[in-house]
């Protein structure tokens, strides 16, 4: 082959993989970008063959590209081959016939560019697409899902209250009371897979966080599996839903353990993490920076690689009593707040899934004051806006069952209409987030009635604007679907806070 220093030394500065090989396969010509690349020297490349040294696999039979090569004289494909150390890789190849002085056909350069990065983020783009469709469909139905169950748990709790304590009723209300919080478990599950349910997020210690779930914890888990605690000193303050990080941490403690099931070990462990570009350029969603880092590992049956491309697929489980909601919905969380999800397992070894939240800078806040439910409300007048009228008159009923006067309203108009006309004082605004224009009803409420309170309602935070409307300062919310208990607590609390 015939090359001036010169044009060696242009070939050694280019990034890409340049190789010249022979009929027969052999490399006579291997760049600094192949070594590089490959991680085979010059020495031990040349004269090896080409397809056995880089164990390369080709998109068509070997024969069919050959033929399409010496017929037009060049070709251009994808190759998966293998690096030095046994890595694979998928590397754009371009191959040139080079001709001899005489016009005969001599060498085959083949020029290689490693695209396997680009290829990873092509399908964490697509899979991000599908994820967002699966979660838009998933949010707006959950959405609509927790009101009809508000409605049937609180005409449950009104019956179970009328009937005698020895009635044989009660046990079939107890069913469906039971049964409606298990459907409200898996609609919450929705909401936050769906990232449609209203966030609020607050400063945690993720230390703390677990401590606090330790009996939950370990009722989850049970007496056949070890647990082994491995928590660092000082693993972060990280910010984020409390409730739905909790949710996230139940979920993979339940993961962990069903893959369990004849008992092994399980170890929660977190610690301060410092990813640098190394790092975060193997994993596409992640800035480098300090992170928290919380780490479920069981030594279970553990996953193969289709399950593993398959394992944050919403609905997907191995199971047959699974949901598939459970790695999804985790997925689905921390991505909201920031972080990242990395699992790595191997059947019959186990599984270990970590999760990194970026690190806050603040101390967490203090933790809120309980209120005594036995009390009765004081005859203050609660405003109610509420579209569902089975809705409206069941969270109607609680109302007036604990003390205060309502006034109920179907929209907007029918609400301004109604606190025009009230005489009396109005305490209190409760209103669906989504349904009610605030900017309209709030304020005009508000100059009627002064010192009013205002406490909205949702399961779903479809737009900017509703999420504007929740956090802004001084805004009072709770997350449908709630308990009965949680309602009036909420409406306690707020009543007997400063004004707003």
């Amino acid at each position: 082959m015939d090359t001036t220093p010169c044009v060696l030394h242009l070939l050694d500065l280019a990034d890409d993989a340049v190789s010249v090989r022979t009929f027969d396969d052999r490399i006579v010509y291997w760049n600094k970008g192949a070594e590089r690349l490959y991680g085979w020297t010059v020495d031990e490349a040349r004269g090896q063959r080409s397809r056995e040294l880089l164990e390369t696999q080709f998109p068509k039979p070997l024969a069919e590209i050959e033929e399409y090569f010496l017929k037009h004289g060049h070709w251009h494909g994808e190759l998966l081959q293998k690096k030095r150390d046994g890595q694979p890789l998928t590397v754009a190849s371009r191959w040139t016939l080079e001709h001899d002085r005489s016009g005969r056909p001599q060498h085959i350069l083949e020029i290689g560019s490693d695209i396997s990065r680009r290829l990873e983020l092509e399908e964490h783009f697509y899979h991000s697409q599908k994820m967002e469709s699966v979660a838009r469909l998933a949010g707006g139905l959950a959405h609509d899902f927790a009101n009809f169950l508000r409605v049937i748990a609180g005409r449950t709790d009104r019956i179970t209250a009328a009937l005698a304590p020895e009635d044989r009723l009660r046990e079939d209300l107890d069913v469906i009371r039971k049964t409606t919080d298990r459907a409200a478990t898996l609609t919450r599950q929705l909401l936050a897979f769906g990232r449609r349910q209203p966030v609020r997020p607050q400063l945690i210690d993720l230390n703390t966080l677990l401590v606090n779930m330790d009996r939950l914890l370990r009722r989850l888990i049970g007496d056949e599996v070890q647990v082994i605690a491995k928590l660092a000193d000082e693993a972060g303050v990280v910010r984020a839903d409390p409730g739905l990080l909790e949710q996230v941490v139940v979920n993979l403690i339940i993961n962990a353990r069903e893959a369990m099931p004849s008992g092994g070990s399980l170890t929660i462990e977190t610690g301060r993490v410092d990813l640098d570009m190394k790092y975060v350029a193997r994993h596409a969603s992640l800035v480098p920076g300090v992170y928290a880092m919380l780490a479920v590992s069981d030594t279970g049956c553990g996953m193969d690689e289709e399950v593993q491309s398959r394992m944050f697929e919403p609905f997907f489980s191995t199971k047959h009593w699974g949901t598939g909601l459970g790695l999804s919905t985790a997925y689905s969380i921390v991505k909201q707040f920031g972080g990242s999800i990395w699992v790595s397992s191997e059947v019959r070894v186990g599984t270990t899934v970590k999760v990194y939240l970026p690190i806050a800078v603040q101390a967490p806040a203090p933790s809120p004051v309980a209120f005594d439910l036995s009390q009765l409300g004081g005859g203050e007048t609660v405003l109610l806006v509420e579209h569902d009228e089975g809705l409206r008159e069941a969270l109607g009923e609680t109302l007036r069952t604990h003390g205060y006067t309502v006034i109920e309203a179907a929209n907007s108009a029918e609400a301004l209409r109604l606190a025009e006309a009230h005489s009396t004082a109005i305490g209190l605004l409760v209103a669906d987030a989504v349904e009610l224009p605030a900017e309209d009803v709030a304020p005009t409420v508000s100059r009627l009635h002064s010192g009013l309170k205002t406490l909205y309602m949702s399961g779903y935070a479809g737009t900017a604007e509703i999420s504007r409307r929740i956090f802004e300062p001084g805004c009072n919310f709770i997350r449908k679907p709630f308990t009965q208990l949680e309602f009036i607590s909420k409406v306690q609390e707020i009543l007997a806070g400063p004004r707003q």
